[in-house]
């Protein structure tokens, strides 16, 4: 999947999040959560970066400030960190919103595995 309309399909995906927005039948199934976190913007970042590939997200592997971004087939992986509240946001889209809210799963573990080492 090539990047080309990732920034259009992250804005209204953050619109959804946000609750800017309704979903409607052409919007891309969305899933998303979050982790309380206690290490720096540069540790979490590292820490999602692994996490990201791990969790099978790694064609168009993007690092950009505090967001990971990652691809597999038609589904994007971001986890944003907000070092500074604490808190990572992690985002799955693609067509299927199941499939998305399995792969939201293994991004989840992968992050939290990461984030136990040391």
């Amino acid at each position: 999947m090539k990047r080309k309309n990732t920034g259009l399909t992250w804005l209204a995906s953050l619109a959804l999040v946000l609750g800017l927005g309704s979903a409607t039948a052409d919007t891309p199934g969305i899933t998303n959560t979050w982790l309380e976190i206690s290490v720096s913007k540069a540790k979490c970042v590292q820490k999602a970066a692994v996490a990201i590939k791990a969790a099978g997200f790694s064609s168009n592997f993007e690092i950009i400030k505090e967001s990971v971004y990652g691809d597999q087939e038609d589904y994007v992986a971001l986890i944003r960190c907000v070092a500074d509240h604490s808190l990572a946001y992690i985002v799955v889209t693609g067509p299927d919103s199941d499939v998305a809210g399995s792969y939201i799963d293994e991004v989840r573990a992968a992050f939290e595995n990461e984030l136990t080492k040391k």
